[in-house]
């Protein structure tokens, strides 16, 4: 086969492509065209009847992609769903002594970093500057971290609307137990 059989197949393939969007585009368009025409004929009564199936029709593509989403966020006024569990992670001296130097506090609506984040984290262990961004590192896997950790050593911001503020403490003693053990 020459470079120029190879050519003409390409863009034959090319061609075919096209050709079947333009084909699918004016599918569309003769529906839209068809629904408009049915719409403009139509009563009131039977005009309201299409809205509702349409609505009907949202609905239940919202649901649809509602259930493929593994954890809704917590309504603003709800409570936030916790998502781990003390028996999710193995207990060992390394977390218990991190869990006494991780401390996490809820960003209140007066603080200026109320509208972006929802914790601060404060790691008050022996770590190095290395080591606690490794910390923030691992807290990010899970949710949205932003590190202060060269203006304030162990204090990070983290942002996620779905996890309570234990499921973060436990995250961040995980972590840094870790490096403790290691």
């Amino acid at each position: 086969m020459t470079w120029w059989d190879r050519l003409k197949g390409i863009l034959k393939r090319e061609a075919d492509d096209v050709a079947e969007g333009m084909s699918e585009v004016g599918r569309k368009l003769d529906e839209a065209l068809a629904r408009k025409e049915r719409e403009a004929a139509a009563t009131p009564a039977e005009r309201i009847d299409m809205i509702l199936e349409d609505i009907e029709e949202e609905d239940r593509r919202f649901d649809e992609i509602a259930s493929k989403v593994p954890d809704r966020p917590a309504t603003p006024d709800g409570p936030r769903a916790r998502v781990l569990s003390e028996d999710d992670v193995a207990a060992s001296p390394g977390l218990q002594q991190a869990r006494s130097g991780v401390a996490v506090e809820l960003v209140g609506d007066e603080d200026a970093m109320a509208g972006v984040f929802d914790f601060a984290v404060n790691v008050d262990l022996s770590l190095s500057a290395e080591q606690l961004t490794r910390v923030a590192h691992l807290v990010e896997e899970h949710a949205l971290v932003i590190d202060t950790l060269e203006q304030r050593p162990g204090h990070f911001w983290v942002s996620s609307p779905s996890l309570h503020h234990d499921d973060v403490a436990l995250l961040a003693a995980v972590a840094a137990g870790s490096l403790l053990e290691g």
